[in-house]
């Protein structure tokens, strides 16, 4: 889950060593085998998939992340491969994952990289694999404190701030719009109260599962 900074701009980078509803809730439906995790944070989603018999590939550019993964991997006596890796720098193959979490990444990456993404996962997904995340939407706090602050906006509804962090938000649907073809299984976006980590605070978000046809 997200924290809100003091500058009040939700801090998403850090994903729980808890997994996350979606993944608890759908990981059943997709089929053993390889799963993905394009941004581990903690751990927690991918620790959890390998508990669950998936093999599972965990990447992250943050060292710290990779070591709490690792150390939480230890915790639960299960084994994850992971890579400190940009997952746009990653080799996508064909058809090769059941399962793909991209949970909290979409936001951080231009709106075209999000689209160049996007279809390297559909292209990655075996037949009846799953994609699962979530990204802020326009009704996130954040979006109003960006843009009170004037900060410069690179794509549409896309920011980077001054410490180089880029910070994407969703309109209505639009999520959907870059996953073409894709069956949706679960997809919300909704606006909810948080109390995780640094108190009270509201969110707004948008949560999918889409499935390979």
């Amino acid at each position: 889950m997200s924290a809100m900074t003091d500058s009040g701009i939700n801090d998403s980078r850090m994903r729980s060593a808890r997994p996350s509803w979606l993944v608890k809730q759908y990981c059943g439906l997709a089929k053993s085998g390889l799963a993905l995790d394009l941004s581990c944070g903690r751990g927690g989603d991918a620790v959890y998939l390998a508990g669950q018999g998936f093999d599972v590939i965990a990447l992250d550019i943050v060292q710290d992340n990779l070591e709490r993964s690792y150390q939480l991997a230890e915790n639960k006596n299960v084994s994850i491969d992971l890579r400190n890796i940009d997952p746009l720098d990653f080799k996508f193959h064909k058809e090769r994952y059941s399962i793909i979490v991209a949970d909290q990444i979409f936001q951080h990456l231009k709106k075209s990289q999000n689209v160049d993404l996007a279809a390297k996962i559909i292209y990655s997904l075996r037949k009846g694999g799953l994609v699962l995340g979530s990204a802020l939407t326009v009704n996130d706090p954040s979006f109003k404190e960006i843009k009170k602050r004037k900060i410069a906006e690179i794509e549409k509804n896309c920011f980077q701030l001054p410490n180089g962090w880029l910070y994407s938000f969703f309109n209505n649907r639009e999520v959907l719009d870059i996953f073409p073809d894709m069956q949706p299984v679960y997809y919300s976006e909704s606006d909810y109260f948080e109390s995780e980590h640094t108190g009270a605070s509201w969110r707004g978000l948008v949560e999918f599962v889409f499935r390979k046809n």
